[in-house]
């Protein structure tokens, strides 16, 4: 079981309406007698509001896990973590990968001034935990070498002709496609959070990015009206940190070379 808190939080943390529809904080204390009654029962305990985690921290020794946000979190992070959190999970990760793939989405939206930070602590239960599996096979032929290409032109940078990039890779790669020695993955107009579904549903042995990047403020992404959304280094490495050794060579052709973007490769 996972419950899944979302709402405000004040300085003593999460609130809850009282009989007059008015915020009320919640006592830590009350709210660790309660699971106590239900200790070792429920995996995970997610509080998506901010300043949770006197909560999570009292109600931690009688669960799985407990997720606290240590600070106060805009709408769109506590979206973007909650997308991350659950995509992961859909995709069968465990609630610690799951935990870290919701941090890397918010992060990228975050700014220095206001840092994201959620807060995981293991519980007395972790042993509950049933999502940590492999990840299901969902493409034909698995001992195919599988090449996910990532197509981003966002519609405030100059116009990029990736449709003809994208068919000279076709063209070059020919006889292995036929041959089902390749598979090829493509998606457009990428998002930052598309990317971990991406990752996640095909699970490729190489990443291509196709599109432009602005030196010093990272790789350009689209946002929800096609517009740039920069992604520097540190959530890029992060996300690809969580699949260790299964991504052999992530190729990065853009538009701009930038400083803070190396191609990142491993063997």
């Amino acid at each position: 079981m996972l419950i899944f808190f979302c709402g405000h939080g004040g300085a003593k943390g999460i609130v809850l309406e009282n009989e007059d529809r008015m915020a009320e904080e919640v006592d830590p204390k009350i709210l660790s007698d309660l699971f106590e009654l239900f200790k070792g029962t429920i995996e995970c305990v997610l509080f998506n509001a901010c300043f949770s985690m006197p909560q999570a921290e009292a109600i931690s020794p009688f669960i799985g896990y407990a997720i606290g946000m240590e600070a106060a979190i805009g709408d769109k992070e506590a979206i973007e973590f909650s997308m991350g959190f659950y995509e992961a999970l859909v995709y069968k990760r465990s609630i610690e990968d799951a935990y870290k793939f919701g941090c890397n989405a918010a992060k990228a939206l975050s700014n220095q001034t206001n840092p994201f930070k959620a807060i995981l602590i293991k519980g007395n239960y972790s042993h509950l935990s049933t999502t940590d599996f492999e990840l299901i096979e969902n493409v034909e032929n698995i001992s195919a070498k599988r090449i996910l290409i990532l197509a981003i032109n966002p519609t405030d940078v100059p116009t990029m002709k990736l449709d003809e990039e994208l068919r000279e890779i076709y063209n070059v790669l020919k006889q292995p496609l036929n041959n089902k020695e390749i598979v090829i993955e493509q998606r457009w107009a990428v998002r930052f959070g598309d990317l971990h579904e991406s990752l996640l549903y095909f699970k490729p042995h190489i990443v291509h990015f196709s599109g432009t990047g602005k030196e010093d403020h990272g790789l350009a992404f689209e946002d929800d009206i096609g517009k740039s959304v920069f992604v520097k280094t540190d959530p890029l490495k992060e996300i690809f940190n969580l699949f260790g050794d299964k991504i052999n060579c992530v190729f990065i052709m853009l538009v701009i070379q930038m400083n803070c973007l190396k191609l990142y490769l491993k063997k």
